[in-house]
C-alpha cells in the first residue's frame, strides 16, 4: 500500500528517533488483518442486539448488545474466578479470562438464538451453531498468524465442547449474567426452573471445590431473587451479617449498571447520543484488543503476563460505575479536573470493595484498580493503548473524519508518547511499530468496508 503524503510518517518517526520503515513489525502484512479482526469482534458487537431476548418478550430497547453482555460476563468471570481462587479451587484462571470475551464473537453474523426457544427446538440451536462455526472459521483465517489463529480456534472450540471445568465455568457465568439482566429489566417471582438452569452445569464439573462454591453462589443468588433484591429499582443494601456469597451476588447485580452508562466524554468530541458507546461496550472492545495484543506480543518473545493484562482491562472503568467520565483532552489539560475525576473513581471502587467485606477478593480488586489508575506499570500502559486504539476505531466508524494535524497531535500525545513511557525497550519498540501500523490503516479508511469485505470478499461493499 502506498503511503499518502498526508500521513505524518516522518513526524512519527522523528519524534521518537525510531525509523519505523526499517522495523519488520511496522511492515508486517498480518497487522492489517489483526486490526480487521478487532473491528469485527470488538467494535461490531457494539451494534448488535442479543435478539434471542425477543423470544421472552423483550423489546429492542430492553435487549442488551452482544458487546455489553460479553463485557459484564467477562467481568463476572474475573470476580467469580478470584472468589474461587480465594477458596483454593485449582483451575486455569488465565485461560478462563481469555475464553469468555471470545466465546460469543461467533454470533456477529446471526448466531444468537434464545435459550428458551433452543431448549424446545434443538434443531434451531444446531443450525445456529452451524452459522457460528462458519463465522469462527472466517475469523480464524483472518488472524493469519498460525499460533494466534490456533489459540483462537482452541479457546472457542473448548467452550463449545464443554469438556473442561474452565469451559463449564464460562457457561455458568454466561447463564448467571443473562439472569441478572432478565431480573433487572423484568423483575419476576421466583420459580424452581431457575435452579434447573444451573444444576446440569454444576453437577458436571469435576472439581468438587468448584462445585461447592458455585452452588453456594447459586444459593445466595436464589435467596436474593426471592427477596426481590435483583431489581434495578432496589439499591444494594449490605448488612454486617451478610455472608461472602450474598455480598458477591449483590456486587454482580450492581455491575450490571455499566451496560447502561454512556461514555459521556464522547460528547466533547462531537458525537451524538446514538453514536456513543457504553462503559460495558467499550470495555468489551478493549478486552478483545488486550487479548490480541497479549498474544501477539508473546509471539515476538516479549515477556507479558496475559492474565494480568486481561484483569487490568476488565477493571479499567470500574470506577465509572456511578459516573465521572471526563474527556481525556480536558482531564489532561486541567489537573484539578483529573484529580476530581480520579476521586470519583476512587470512592466508587472503595464502595464496591467495602461491600465485599474484608476478603482477599476485595483486596485484589482494589489493588488491580489502583494499578490501573496510577499508570505505573508496562502492563497497564498496554491496556491503555488497547483502549485508545479502540477509541480511534470507534471514532473513525461513527464520524468518518478527514484527518488533520490536530487529530495527529492528539495521537502523538495520547498514544505515541504513552508508549514511549514503557520501560521494557523491546515491548516499547513492538508497541510503537504496531500502533503506527494500525493508526495508518485507520486513517486510510480500511475499517469502513462491510464485514464481508473485511473477511476478504468484494472490497466494493462499503458501510453506508
Amino acid at each position: 500500500m502506498k503511503t499518502p503524503s498526508s500521513f505524518p510518517k516522518q513526524k512519527y518517526r522523528d519524534r521518537w528517533g525510531i525509523e519505523a520503515a526499517k522495523d519488520d513489525l511496522f511492515l508486517h502484512p498480518k497487522a492489517e488483518n489483526w486490526l480487521k479482526f478487532l473491528r469485527l469482534t470488538g467494535e461490531l458487537p457494539i451494534e448488535m442486539r442479543r435478539v434471542g431476548w425477543t423470544g421472552i418478550g423483550f423489546t429492542r430497547e430492553q435487549q442488551d448488545t452482544l458487546a455489553a453482555h460479553s463485557f459484564t460476563g467477562a467481568l463476572k468471570t474475573l470476580i467469580v474466578s478470584l472468589y474461587l481462587e480465594e477458596h483454593d479451587v485449582k483451575f486455569d484462571v488465565r485461560r478462563t479470562l481469555h475464553m469468555f470475551p471470545l466465546h460469543d464473537v461467533s454470533e456477529i453474523n446471526g448466531g444468537d438464538i434464545g435459550t428458551p426457544r433452543a431448549a424446545i427446538y434443538p434443531e434451531l440451536k444446531q443450525a445456529s451453531r452451524d452459522i457460528e462455526g462458519f463465522t469462527n472459521s472466517d475469523l480464524q483465517k483472518l488472524l493469519s498468524n498460525e499460533p494466534l489463529a490456533t489459540k483462537f480456534r482452541d479457546l472457542t472450540r473448548e467452550e463449545q465442547e464443554q469438556k473442561t471445568d474452565e469451559s463449564k465455568l464460562i457457561k455458568f457465568v454466561d447463564r448467571i449474567e443473562a439472569l441478572f439482566h432478565l431480573f433487572r429489566i423484568h423483575p419476576q417471582p421466583y420459580n424452581d426452573k431457575n435452579d434447573q438452569y444451573f444444576k446440569p452445569i454444576i453437577t458436571s464439573i469435576e472439581s468438587e471445590g468448584m462445585q461447592k462454591y458455585l452452588q453456594l453462589f447459586v444459593d445466595a443468588f436464589t435467596e436474593a431473587h426471592k427477596r426481590g433484591d435483583l431489581s434495578r429499582r432496589e439499591l444494594t443494601d449490605i448488612h454486617d451479617e451478610d455472608n461472602e456469597e450474598r455480598r458477591l451476588v449483590l456486587m454482580c447485580k450492581d455491575l450490571q449498571g455499566v451496560k447502561h452508562i454512556d461514555r459521556t466524554s464522547w460528547t466533547w468530541a462531537g458525537l451524538k447520543k446514538h453514536e456513543i458507546d457504553t462503559i460495558a461496550e467499550h470495555g468489551h472492545a478493549t478486552n478483545i484488543a488486550t487479548w490480541l495484543l497479549g498474544e501477539v506480543l508473546q509471539e515476538t518473545g516479549v515477556q507479558v503476563d496475559t492474565r494480568k493484562l486481561m484483569s487490568l482491562s476488565l477493571v479499567q472503568d470500574l470506577g465509572k460505575l456511578y459516573g465521572g467520565d471526563v474527556s481525556v483532552a480536558s482531564r489532561d489539560k486541567f489537573d484539578e479536573r483529573r484529580q476530581a475525576s480520579y476521586k470519583i473513581r476512587d470512592i466508587t471502587v472503595k464502595i464496591i470493595t467495602d461491600n465485599l467485606g474484608k476478603t482477599k477478593l476485595s483486596e485484589t480488586v482494589r489493588a488491580l484498580h489502583d494499578e490501573r489508575l496510577e499508570r505505573n506499570s508496562d502492563h497497564n500502559i498496554v491496556v491503555m493503548i488497547a483502549s485508545r486504539i479502540m477509541d480511534l476505531v470507534h471514532f473513525d466508524l461513527v464520524q468518518r473524519p478527514n484527518y488533520g494535524d490536530s487529530y495527529r497531535d492528539f495521537v502523538d500525545d495520547k498514544i505515541i508518547a504513552l508508549i514511549h513511557s514503557i520501560e521494557d525497550k523491546e515491548l516499547q519498540k513492538h508497541m510503537l511499530c504496531l500502533a503506527r501500523k494500525w493508526i495508518f490503516f485507520i486513517e486510510q479508511g480500511t475499517l469502513r468496508h462491510s464485514g464481508h469485505a473485511l473477511l476478504g470478499g468484494d472490497g466494493r461493499h462499503y458501510i453506508k
